[in-house]
This record gives structure tokens, sequence and C-alpha cells, in this order.
């Protein structure tokens, strides 16, 4: 789309919060924690992480955060600072690309927030 000429927003890219520390559900617990201990070591936070990556990607055009409290969009505003000092090359990122039917299964499994 984005190379058509289409601009390209990103409306979950907080993964309907699955991307953040309020995630508890236990068939997330690897991911969560392998996101907590990047974030540890980039001295960031999960949203910031997971919103930075989506940023670093060339075809994005807008990503909207869906905070709903200041502290939210103030821990979100921190990716701006990790787009280019990341290492977006690391093997960590592939294995957390999800099929869509299964993204959106558990989507709507989740109770809304």
């Amino acid at each position: 789309a984005h190379a058509a000429g289409w601009q390209v927003i990103i409306k979950e890219a907080l993964a309907n919060g699955r991307l953040t520390d309020r995630n508890d559900r236990p068939a997330d617990r690897a991911k969560i924690n392998a996101l907590q201990a990047l974030a540890q070591e980039y001295d960031t936070s999960l949203d910031a992480l997971a919103l930075a990556f989506v940023l670093h990607q060339p075809w994005v055009d807008i990503v909207l955060s869906g905070a709903a409290q200041a502290a939210h969009l103030e821990s979100n505003l921190r990716a701006y600072n990790l787009v280019e000092t990341v290492d977006w090359q690391a093997s960590v990122w592939g294995s957390w690309v999800e099929d869509p039917h299964h993204y959106w299964s558990t989507r709507k499994s989740l109770a809304w927030n």
C-alpha cells in the first residue's frame, strides 16, 4: 500500500495491550519476558520499544498509540528516541511474528479495555 502511494496507518501497534506490561496472558509469557529483557537493555518500557519497532518500518506513515492517560503518552513518546538506537536486526524480532488468523482470533478473545 505504501509503495502504491497510500498512507499506512498502524492502529494496534501494541497489539491491544499485549505488548505492554499489562499483558499477563500465560500464552504470551515467553514473548513478554524476552521483550522485557530487551527493554531493560535499552533502559525503556515495553510500549516504547514496541512502538519504536513499528516506527522503524519504512512503509509506516502514522502510528496511533492509543494512549488514554498522560503517563501512557509520556511512555509512548520515548519510542522516538529508540527508532535509530535499537538493533532491529536482532533475531528476537522475527520470533514475534504472528499469523494474522491467530492474531485476530486472540484479539477477539480479549476483554475490552
